[in-house]
């Protein structure tokens, strides 16, 4: 992911989006994976952990190349990443919220493909 352009915005790739939302599927796929087991390991914790930072870097970027608008998508990525701290804390979590987690997670993912 790029350099600033005149503008001062970070310019973007279609595959720096595109990787963007492979991270974001990566995600889902972990959460959803966890929430059927009863034991988590720690590397299991540790690749969610490190999903969660990657997204929320790559976001920072993609949000500073003006590619999120106002930054309502961006903060709505990272308020879904802030919801599950780790994957035993999702355990933890109401059906009602993983749902709605879930929800949120699939709104976003559309809106990134919208972008593509």
């Amino acid at each position: 992911m790029g350099k600033k352009n005149k503008d001062g915005n970070t310019n973007v790739s279609m595959d720096d989006i595109q990787g963007f939302i492979n991270i974001w599927k990566t995600f889902s796929e972990i959460l959803n994976n966890s929430l059927e087991k009863n034991d988590i390991s720690k590397e299991e914790e540790d690749a969610f952990l490190e999903i969660k930072t990657q997204i929320a870097r790559k976001q920072a970027i993609l949000a500073s190349s003006g590619l999120f608008g106002q930054g309502r998508l961006g903060e709505e990525i990272l308020g879904v990443t802030s919801q599950v701290v780790s994957l035993q804390d999702a355990k933890e979590i109401s059906p009602t919220q993983i749902k709605r987690i879930k929800g949120e997670w699939h709104t976003i993912y559309l809106s990134l493909n919208s972008i593509v």
